[in-house]
């Protein structure tokens, strides 16, 4: 899985990003895990006022809803890479952060992408450097890194996500379903109640 949502307005995004840029960024270089050996070199904010907003806003899109079906979310981070080439080398996330199960990886991106060179996302061999206010959700276990920045700067927030079904092919059926739901509830209101008692069923087997 890998899909792209609208979760605020790009006005918004970017007043966020103004509102972050000036705050107290520590260094997030650190090692991610004993499987890679990955340096990252960035700059992290893991503790601001607007952090959790930003999460709730997340989890609340009916679409990430509908996909991610989500359980809970590790704490929201912000994540800075600066000019001069700092970024984030090819790697695959911790299974876990503190007690969130990182099924799924979600980066928020606020800052205008035509105000930095570089910095693109790279999942698996997908490119990915979207307007302020998208944000895009991948597997965890997929390679990604950042590529260095070599103009401006990029600010995202990234986060992780449980969801409530462990296995993404199960999910991504129940996440179909749901929408074929939708439209039968439109069209065929006489069968809507039928699918949703299938629907109901696969929940209660496959949720954790």
């Amino acid at each position: 899985m890998m899909k792209t949502y609208e979760i605020f307005p790009e006005d918004q995004a970017l007043a966020l990003c103004e509102q972050i840029r000036g705050a107290n960024w520590l260094q997030g270089k650190a090692r991610t895990a004993e499987l890679t050996g990955t340096v990252k070199q960035n700059e992290e904010i893991l503790d601001h006022v607007s952090l959790q907003t930003i999460g709730k806003r997340i989890v609340a899109n009916p679409e990430v809803q509908l996909d991610a079906i989500p359980l809970q979310m590790h704490k929201p981070k912000y994540s800075r890479y600066a000019e001069g080439g700092a970024h984030y080398g090819f790697h695959t996330d911790a299974p876990w952060m503190g007690s969130t199960r990182t099924d799924l990886s979600c980066t928020l991106f606020l800052a205008d992408p035509a105000s930095y060179d570089g910095g693109e996302l790279v999942v698996g061999t997908e490119i990915v450097k979207l307007r302020p206010g998208q944000c895009v959700i991948y597997d965890c276990g997929t390679p990604h890194e950042v590529r260095p920045v070599t103009r401006g700067e990029r600010i995202c927030v990234v986060t992780w996500i449980q969801s409530r079904i462990r296995d993404p092919q199960k999910r991504k059926l129940i996440g179909d379903y749901r929408r074929f739901l939708a439209e039968l509830e439109k069209d065929r209101p006489d069968l809507f109640l039928r699918g949703g008692q299938v629907y109901s069923q696969l929940l209660r087997m496959w949720i954790e």
